[in-house]
């Protein structure tokens, strides 16, 4: 599928997880069952015991958006009560102070976490360092702009937050280029075209001593319930899609309702029910305003 498809990991994605969904719903299991099969482990060359090196993601994080500072108050005001926050930045030093100085007092029980999608330079990143550490940020995700791993070494040496590439992942491959120089990595099956590449680049990972975050793109239930199925292999999720869309096609559809339990289905595979794809020319999932 990649020579087929180099430059669409989305379609490969959709092909890749369909397989996965029937192979599962052939053995009547939950996908995110058969993930966790040893067999289906070791054939992925994950080592069996990853299973009891970590408890898994069990909750997901909530992101908010990059936005004017008011919208963005506002959300974290709404999502106070989750356990964690997944800020956007890399609008500008000062407005970036104002944004998690807003928000931090907007949610003052919520943890927090940084995502600068590359958006800043390794001055900007020393400036707002002490900000972060004093208002109790515990994870910084791609501060630098993704192609220069160099770069995020010489910055995770001297930082006090664990960092975590994004942009820096596009597959198993793009690990061995941050082993010793990131916390974690983000693992993201629209990006990096299914589950199987998936499995391959979080076996990648373990062998690096990588920690593994389990993320999405704005994505339907689809997505988000194969990513869920992922939860037990990772050490966190940021699973949220649901949360961020309105008029999901796919049951039970986008959910106003902020919870940080994970996206997941009830049934065999994917636990996506019969007759549930939606009609042709039904709209996808929109971003929330």
């Amino acid at each position: 599928m990649r020579e087929l498809a180099p430059d669409h990991s989305a379609a490969r994605c959709a092909v890749d997880t369909a397989l996965w969904d029937a192979a599962a719903r052939a053995r009547g299991l939950p996908l995110a069952e058969l993930l966790t099969d040893p067999d289906v482990l070791d054939r992925a060359g994950l080592d069996r015991h990853v299973l009891s090196a970590t408890s898994g993601a069990t909750v997901t994080s909530y992101t908010i958006a990059l936005d004017e500072l008011s919208a963005m108050t506002a959300r974290a005001t709404a999502a106070a009560h989750l356990p964690v926050l997944k800020i956007k930045l890399g609008k500008g030093r000062e407005f970036d102070r104002k944004a998690v100085r807003a928000i931090a007092a907007a949610a003052p029980n919520a943890r927090l976490r940084v995502d600068a999608n590359g958006g800043w330079t390794p001055d900007d990143v020393r400036d707002l360092l002490p900000l972060l550490v004093d208002l109790g940020v515990e994870q910084l995700e791609q501060p630098l702009p993704a192609g220069r791993p160099d770069l995020l070494a010489a910055l995770a040496r001297d930082c006090p937050l664990p960092i975590y590439a994004d942009e820096d992942v596009q597959g198993p491959g793009d690990v061995a280029a941050l082993r010793g120089r990131v916390a974690g990595i983000n693992v993201k099956l629209m990006k990096c075209g299914g589950i199987s590449p998936a499995l391959a680049t979080i076996a990648a990972a373990r062998d690096s001593g990588l920690r593994v975050l389990v993320g999405c793109m704005i994505e339907t239930r689809v997505g988000l319930a194969a990513g869920a199925a992922l939860a037990r292999l990772a050490d966190e999720a940021d699973l949220d899609a649901h949360m961020l869309t309105r008029a999901d096609p796919m049951p039970p559809g986008s959910q106003e309702r902020l919870a940080p339990d994970l996206p997941r289905l009830c049934g065999p595979g994917l636990g996506v029910p019969p007759g549930a794809l939606p009609a042709d020319g039904d709209p996808g999932p929109g971003r929330v305003a």
